[in-house]
């Protein structure tokens, strides 16, 4: 299953590097340069963060955490079952894709901005994520 932002942030040039990939057992992201010269200070800081943490409880290095362009195998769909709906998806598959031992790979893609406007609310999916740390730590 391909997930692509609906805001134009997301090239579709780059799905044959995804698909090139593919075999049915990575989670491939479409990871974006997170750098102060191209992204919005609030996006860089809560990326670097998040994906810091995400690092770390599912073992495996992620660059770009918040990033919804993604190839999502199938069958880890069907084996997991995902709670979230809102921004915090990004971040519950990314925990439950290291728990279930999936690889997770890059794919670099470019960082498009082009003055779009973000929906995420600071406070409400900050607290979603923290409950999601929580979960990972104590549930």
């Amino acid at each position: 299953m391909l997930t692509i932002d609906a805001d134009l942030q997301h090239a579709p040039e780059a799905l044959p590097e995804f698909y090139a990939l593919d075999d049915g057992r990575r989670l491939i992201i479409g990871t974006r340069e997170i750098d102060l010269k191209v992204m919005p200070v609030g996006r860089w800081l809560s990326n670097n963060l998040c994906s810091l943490i995400i690092s770390i409880f599912s073992t495996r290095r992620i660059r770009d955490s918040q990033s919804g362009y993604r190839l999502i195998p199938t069958a880890f769909l069907r084996e997991i079952r995902l709670r979230t709906v809102g921004y915090d998806f990004e971040s519950e598959l990314l925990f439950k894709a290291g728990a279930a031992g999936y690889e997770i790979n890059e794919v670099p893609v470019p960082t498009i901005y082009d003055d779009s406007v973000s929906f995420i609310n600071p406070l409400a999916d900050t607290g979603r994520f923290i409950r999601q740390i929580w979960r990972r730590i104590w549930v």
